[in-house]
């Protein structure tokens, strides 16, 4: 978990990363015209920018078609997770930013938390029929028909094993995405 303070955009440690290198957004460019409340996730203008109908007060953003928050910022299109990073440590992330409950909305700094893509990719609900992450039915195994296969960030599996029950394969899935993505990891 990201610890929940703010880090001056000056420390030695954050000056090479307090600046959006695509935008040129600075920390106190986004203090000054944005709060942040860690509680709820909530963003509201402070001041707002020139081409905005939004007021001091106002909450900024809006629900982008993917269903994460966006925030317009001096020309430039931020999803509200990347700025709430930003915002409480002074830096950009390295990658990505993870939802710890999977809700897109919910940018609660106790929600958010660094991740790799695989990390990232770990904490993905299931989309398969059966509710069941990393199992599906193999009908030609009429003896053990529920496979277990785990499935990496760069496309490539892992096959776990055959089973007698689909109980049986999730643990067996469980284990082996436990072991490689620890609190990440969503079974």
């Amino acid at each position: 978990m990201l610890e929940a303070r703010q880090a001056s955009p000056e420390s030695p440690s954050t000056v090479a990363k307090a600046v959006d290198k695509s935008s040129g957004l600075r920390h106190a460019d986004l203090t000054n015209s944005l709060s942040y409340d860690p509680d709820t996730g909530i963003f509201r203008w402070i001041s707002p920018t020139a081409r905005s109908n939004a007021r001091p007060g106002d909450v900024a953003g809006g629900l982008s078609r993917c269903g994460y928050l966006r925030i317009k910022l001096f020309g430039h299109t931020y999803k509200a997770h990347r700025l709430a990073f930003f915002y409480m440590t002074g830096r950009w992330p390295s990658e990505q930013i993870d939802h710890i409950n999977l809700c897109r909305t919910d940018n609660r700094w106790s929600n958010l938390r660094e991740a790799t893509v695989g990390q990232n990719q770990a904490n993905r609900p299931t989309r398969n029929r059966l509710g069941i992450k990393g199992v599906h039915f193999e009908h030609r195994n009429t003896n053990r028909p529920w496979v277990a296969i785990h499935h990496s960030s760069d496309k490539s599996y892992k096959y776990v094993g055959s089973f007698a029950t689909p109980e049986e394969a999730h643990v067996a899935y469980s284990k082996i995405a436990g072991e490689l993505y620890g609190e990440f990891a969503k079974v």
